[in-house]
């Protein structure tokens, strides 16, 4: 057996603000001041060991804004506080809550600090402040915000399974985005996370959990990118009702339907790539041509066709004033064929052809493939982007580019699935029959999983994942695969 390192990291933002909630009951998100997360796997990872000086004043002003808002509601926060106020009771709280957030129990030297420090908050201000503190030691500990992976006995010279907790944070940060609940921590220290059916029983319960919808809005949120919806603006005079809600409302008609596909529909990647229906709060409804209040609506399935022809998607992979082959054709053949493309030539023109009412956008990318330093790379980029050129760069359907008719046909070439297409719903129904898709989906949610890049080591446990998902296309079952894998389960000897 052999696994690839897997390099120590902390929290992301997400996986903090969901941990802080979880642990606090908080409705505040400090995380979004944190300074931007560092990627591994094409994923947020924030891998390495050190935090910058930036970093660690963000962490200390989050973990007193946290405490202070914490002790506002200290008699929901900690119960015994309303009758029994005294050093008992305070240290019942810290040290459920120490547990918790370190995904074990805390040491007798950590809970004897965690105690002077309430003695010391106390004695000065009494048990709402003693508290206060002790929340504020906590939240900046790295045994919070780091990922402190431990193992058991060596299998071989060079991997070693992970410890049921250590196994127990990792399906937390996977599947919740957050920390583990009791019940995970109790199954760990019972030694159910020893075996491969007693992760898959945890991991069953978490995604069906409320906060398994975390996870897989996240997971879709990087994978698309529609994270970077709040930095996609658009020309106003282009696209005048192209604005901050109808951003946040295309957000989160995509975060609904891969919620409502994945955990509680039929969970089939063929649903998630082909399925016409809409989910758009009232302000989204005029962008899909229907009335207010149709959620839930079947759209004409000629003219969508699952989440690539979202227009939380297609917005983003697209420029501020027009529509982008380039952009969107990357984007499919590195996130949904998992075959990148290098980096331009040095010194290439970046910027889009300018619009000319004169011509289709397609008519003005086509320079790409006839320059012979551009056309190696768009002549597999640009068709899969024209199929979507039925969108317009907020991800409207239109039948004319200007005063032009739309040509949205192309042929791909370089998968499984080579061959002409009409335009984008036809070559999404292609993907969702294509086995290459299914197992770049696979090699996805294992980076996610692992928040890094796979390696020769992890040769088998990718196999064995694609092998499973590609016989039945569940993404529920996918994420069962991905937990029972070596690469999950067990760690290189000598990784921090």
């Amino acid at each position: 057996m052999a696994v690839a390192p897997t390099p120590l990291r902390r929290f992301t933002h997400a996986e903090y603000d969901h941990a802080v909630r979880a642990l606090l009951g908080t409705a505040l998100e400090p995380a979004r001041d944190f300074p931007p997360d560092l990627p591994g796997g094409g994923f947020a990872s924030n891998r390495g060991d050190a935090v910058s000086q930036l970093g660690v004043e963000k962490l200390m002003l989050a973990a007193e804004a946290l405490a202070a808002d914490a002790v506002a509601r200290l008699d929901t926060l900690v119960p015994c506080a309303a009758t029994q106020p005294d050093a008992a009771c305070a240290r019942q709280f810290y040290t459920d809550l120490a547990r918790k957030a370190y995904r074990r129990s805390a040491d007798a030297a950590e809970l004897d600090e965690l105690a002077q420090l309430y003695a010391f908050g106390e004695m000065n201000a009494g048990f709402k402040v003693g508290i206060q503190v002790v929340i504020e030691r906590v939240l900046q500990s790295p045994h919070f915000f780091y990922h402190v992976e431990r193992t058991g006995t060596p299998l071989n010279a060079n991997v070693a399974p992970l410890t049921g907790l250590s196994v127990a944070d990792r399906l937390a940060s996977f599947i919740w985005h957050s920390v583990p609940d009791v019940a995970l921590l109790d199954a760990a220290e019972r030694g159910e996370l020893d075996t491969a059916a007693g992760i898959s029983a945890q991991a069953e319960r978490m995604l069906l959990d409320a906060k398994g919808r975390d996870g897989v809005v996240e997971f879709f949120n990087e994978y698309l990118d529609i994270e970077k919806l709040d930095l996609a603006e658009k020309n106003a005079t282009t696209y005048p009702a192209y604005n901050a809600t109808v951003r946040g409302e295309m957000w989160e008609e995509t975060a609904n339907f891969v919620d409502f596909v994945v955990r509680q529909g039929d969970a089939r990647l063929e649903t998630l790539l082909t399925s016409p229906l809409a989910m758009p709060s009232p302000g989204l409804a005029p962008l899909y041509g229907i009335a207010p209040g149709q959620a839930f609506t079947p759209m004409d399935p000629t003219l969508r066709s699952g989440i690539l022809t979202h227009p939380s998607v297609l917005a983003v992979h697209a420029h501020s004033d027009q529509s982008s082959p380039v952009k969107r054709g990357a984007f499919i053949r590195d996130r949904v064929l998992c075959t990148p493309l290098p980096d331009p030539p040095p010194n290439v023109n970046a910027n889009p052809p300018v619009v000319n009412p004169g011509a289709t956008t397609r008519q003005r990318f086509e320079q790409h493939r006839a320059d012979p330093t551009c056309a190696g790379c768009h002549s597999l980029i640009d068709p899969v982007g024209f199929a979507f050129e039925h969108y317009d760069g907020m991800g409207m359907f239109r039948t004319a580019d200007g005063a032009l008719p739309i040509d949205a046909t192309g042929s791909l070439t370089g998968t499984d699935t080579d061959g002409p297409f009409k335009d984008g719903v036809e070559l999404t129904k292609r993907f969702a029959a294509s086995a290459q898709v299914r197992d770049c989906m696979a090699t996805q949610w294992l980076r996610y999983a692992v928040r890094r890049d796979e390696s020769a080591q992890d040769a088998c446990s990718q196999a064995k994942i694609a092998a499973a998902f590609r016989d039945n296309g569940d993404l529920r079952q996918l994420v069962t695969a991905v937990v029972q894998s070596d690469a999950f389960r067990y760690k290189a000897k000598g990784a921090p």
